[in-house]
């Protein structure tokens, strides 16, 4: 699966998803500082930026808010933002061949759950994935718990149900790619 919004740097997608997660709630202080010092590191500069990085825990997030707009990335809107979010936790599940070994740190269900499962699952069409992650976690957790069975949590049937999620987030990124790429080109002015 390909890395999409493909029109956009690294950064800008990062700008995207931070600023995201900054709409939502779903940053904290430090982090936003750090993304400070990485765009400075990355040849970015506002005065805004210094501000930020000098006042540490006591500035206020309009300021991080007009540095994002200064540097080129509008604001999404709390909708955007849950579609960017979505994207941004689902498209680095998508590389192939695909990596299992996160399912051993339940990371993506934690980012699910963490981030997403507070929406409505009808305006991001994810129930399936979330149908998929129930399924998984109820078959390990009885495994962790000593239960197993053949077709329930075999390690071949969670296998199986590894490569359905996998499959049903690159669903989910084809199905929304034009959205996600719409939402961008909103963010950056781009038509």
């Amino acid at each position: 699966m390909n890395n999409f919004p493909n029109n956009y740097t690294p950064i800008q997608q990062d700008m995207a998803i931070i600023t995201s997660r900054f709409q939502l709630g779903k940053t904290f202080t430090e982090e936003l500082i750090d993304f400070t010092h990485y765009l400075m590191n990355e040849g970015y500069y506002d005065d805004v930026m210094l501000d930020i990085i000098d006042n540490g825990m006591y500035w206020q997030g309009v300021d991080f808010l007009a540095m994002i707009r200064n540097l080129g990335c509008q604001i999404p809107t709390v909708e955007q933002a849950q579609w960017i979010l979505c994207y941004s936790i689902i498209h680095v599940h998508c590389y192939r061949p695909y990596n299992h070994h996160f399912f051993q740190h339940a990371r993506l269900h934690f980012d699910f759950f963490h981030y997403c499962h507070v929406w409505d699952n009808n305006l991001m069409d994810m129930d399936n994935i979330i149908s998929v992650i129930h399924q998984h976690d109820n078959a390990t957790e009885a495994r962790d718990n000593g239960y197993v069975q053949k077709g329930f949590n075999d390690p071949k049937t969670l296998f199986q149900l590894e490569c359905e999620l996998l499959q049903e987030c690159e669903n989910w990124l084809t199905r929304h790619q034009m959205r996600v790429e719409s939402i961008f080109n909103e963010l950056f002015l781009q038509k």
